[in-house]
């Protein structure tokens, strides 16, 4: 029964983002999903007692060490959830949603995002000739920004969204830039027999289950 359910419940969801997409769906009519969805989450999340939250909180930790890595990608070519046109992508430029506003001189998102990966980098203690692995690398931000600052360094990234490869790819012909490797796979199975001196995982973990069983597979590098 909890699977005839759950499978219901992913066509129904599946239907949901075609409708979306096709732009069936008002605004008014997602901005009232989305209210019913985070009212939930706070209904669930939040408890009349600290003890009762306490207890929670360990009882959902330890669920997590009883559940695969994370959500299976059934097929890579059926996978759509961040697969992007390139005119999108083009116009996106790889920039991220946040970055590090430092102080006033900082008014743009580009500025903002150049900030944080330097950041990134000084607390990695990256230096030019490292091999550098960056697990879900998504449209290429923090893979082309380390390409061009560290030359000698080899970099790969790993996306399961094929328009993002192929984005990339198109940036780093542009740019003349000949230290980059993009493996088109899911995180949670490729086998890469490399080794690593510095792994990136940047808006990756919160995508995981059993944070252990990720942990655990990249921990050598």
């Amino acid at each position: 029964m909890s699977t005839t359910m759950d499978a219901t419940k992913i066509s129904q969801q599946d239907d949901l983002w075609k409708n979306m997409e096709l732009g069936l769906i008002s605004d008014e009519e997602v901005r009232r999903l989305m209210k019913i969805g985070i009212q939930k989450r706070i209904k669930w999340g939040t408890k009349p007692t600290q003890q009762e939250q306490l207890a929670q909180l360990l009882d959902f930790n330890k669920s997590l060490r009883g559940m695969k890595m994370a959500t299976e990608i059934d097929t890579l070519e059926n996978h759509k959830i961040y697969e992007t046109p390139d005119s999108f992508n083009q116009i996106l430029g790889g920039k991220e949603s946040a970055g590090l506003f430092t102080d006033e001189t900082t008014t743009t998102i580009e500025e903002a995002n150049t900030k944080m990966m330097d950041l990134y980098c000084e607390r990695a203690g990256l230096k030019d000739g490292h091999s550098i692995l960056d697990l879900g690398c998504g449209a290429g931000l923090l893979v082309l920004h380390l390409a061009k600052k560290y030359i000698k360094s080899k970099i790969t990234g790993v996306t399961n969204t094929s328009s993002h490869k192929e984005y990339i790819l198109e940036q780093c012909k542009n740019l003349n830039l000949s230290n980059v490797e993009i493996i088109l796979a899911d995180v949670t199975t490729v086998d890469i027999e490399s080794t690593f001196d510095r792994v990136f995982v940047i808006g990756l973990i919160e995508h995981m289950k059993n944070f252990e069983l990720f942990l655990r597979k990249y921990q050598n590098g």
